[in-house]
């Protein structure tokens, strides 16, 4: 039998020595080695190899305590989808407010970079979409971010880079932030973390980290760094900018009916399947809303939403335009901006409507009397600046924080929303916005 002794470097970077089952004098034969190549990634090793880098070449020279004293300033938003960018535009806002001279640069996914067009609060939008090979991925992106970083980021020669992110996340943008060079990295975590020896080692890659209320909204939470780097918070309402021709295209996408003066954006699909309410009852809702008030449905969605978006239009014919997967991202602005509610699941086009100041009926998936602040609460993720209605289900025996659906993340709570309650919430919206006819 061969018998040796192993030597292990794991994923901190540590090298651990692992008693053989015999005797160490009887040991014999080779000695083996396992090298984790996803060492390489470790964050010590990362921040010890290029410290010294970014010191050689000038970029840890000076440190700005506070933004209204940078130059240049990162802001890392690589991992969001609509809804987050869109609940983190008012920190732009408040940013260029405390920073009026510097130069501002956001990094977000390209997926979502339509949404920042006609920012007037920043200078640049780099996009850069997250790659992960299949074989040694870990390392091979690492190798990316560093080859990425010193394209596109090392010659602005940032002052500071900005993480505004909640939980796990916070350090997963916590390696671009470290290879920006910026010489003060600055980020929010809503678990009330902090640098410190017991921290994840992706702190390392931060020298200021702040916690959160643990009872913000995630807008709140977002400007809660602002504060921290000495700035002040004046306006906290999210807000999206369309142009004039943006606006009058909204007419030829979707044109008026002069019977149907009302619009009313609805949105009946998901991304993710848990907070799908089923079609057929959107469609009841629909039917109602044409038949009691006379307004014009227009049906919203990516490609992906138009199975259940096609399910309502042959359901009610009368009085819906199915636009699901037939405009683009700022089209589908454009045609929200022209709506006077907003009536569907929690999703990104539902940001999008309070952002441009769309009254909002939301349809969650959250329990009623369940953890306010889970990723699924309507108090920390939901439609934040506008009147907005909530229908949420009854908390049952196995979801009484937050739902849980099973292995394949169906529609598991949310079923428990009937369309009564919704109808109940379209007639109050209505009530209040004096829309009824």
């Amino acid at each position: 039998m061969r018998t040796g002794t192993v030597f292990i470097l794991d994923a901190g970077g540590d090298c651990s020595f692992h008693e053989p089952i015999i005797d160490r004098h009887e040991l014999r034969g080779p000695i083996y080695v396992r090298f984790d190549l996803n060492s390489l990634t470790s964050p010590v090793l990362v921040v010890r190899c290029f410290e010294p880098v970014f010191r050689l070449m000038g970029m840890r020279t000076h440190s700005v305590e506070r933004v209204s004293n940078a130059r240049r300033i990162l802001v890392i938003r690589n991992d969001d989808k609509i809804g987050d960018l869109i609940l983190f535009t008012p920190f732009l806002r408040e940013l260029r407010r405390n920073a009026k001279d510097a130069e501002i640069t956001v990094l977000i996914h390209p997926a979502i970079e339509p949404l920042l067009r006609h920012c007037p609060y920043v200078d640049h939008v780099l996009t850069y979409a997250r790659w992960t090979p299949r074989a040694f991925g870990q390392v091979r992106r690492m190798f990316h971010e560093i080859a990425w970083a010193r394209k596109f980021l090392w010659p602005k020669r940032f002052d500071i880079a900005l993480v505004t992110r909640s939980h796990h996340r916070v350090y997963r943008e916590g390696a671009l932030a470290f290879l920006s060079g910026a010489p003060v990295r600055a980020a929010v975590c809503s678990d009330q973390t902090t640098v410190g020896k017991d921290e994840p080692d992706e702190a390392l890659f931060y020298n200021r980290v702040t916690p959160s209320q643990p009872d913000d909204h995630e807008v709140q939470r977002n400007l809660s760094l602002l504060p921290f780097a000495g700035g002040a918070v004046c306006e906290t309402k999210p807000e999206l900018w369309l142009t004039d021709e943006e606006r009058s295209e909204a007419e030829l996408v979707a044109p008026a009916d002069p019977e149907r003066p009302t619009r009313v954006a609805m949105m009946a699909g998901s991304s993710v399947p848990g907070r799908r309410w089923p079609a057929e009852r959107f469609a009841r809702v629909a039917a109602w809303m044409t038949g009691e008030y006379g307004w014009q449905v227009v049906l919203i969605g990516s490609s992906a939403d138009a199975g259940a978006a096609k399910r309502v239009e042959e359901a009610c014919p009368n009085g819906v335009v199915n636009l699901t997967g037939r405009t683009s991202l700022r089209q589908t602005m454009a045609v929200l901006a022209e709506c006077r509610l907003y009536v569907g699941n929690d999703t990104g086009p539902m940001h999008m409507a309070a952002a441009l100041g769309v009254p909002v009926v939301e349809i969650s998936c959250h329990p009623e009397g369940g953890d306010l602040f889970n990723e699924r609460s309507p108090a920390r993720f939901g439609p934040f600046g506008v009147p907005a209605w909530v229908a949420r289900p009854p908390a049952t025996d196995g979801c009484r924080d937050f739902c849980h659906p099973g292995e394949e993340g169906e529609a598991h709570c949310i079923l428990g929303v009937t369309v009564e309650d919704v109808i109940g919430l379209v007639r109050e919206a209505a009530t209040a916005l004096s829309l009824a006819m």
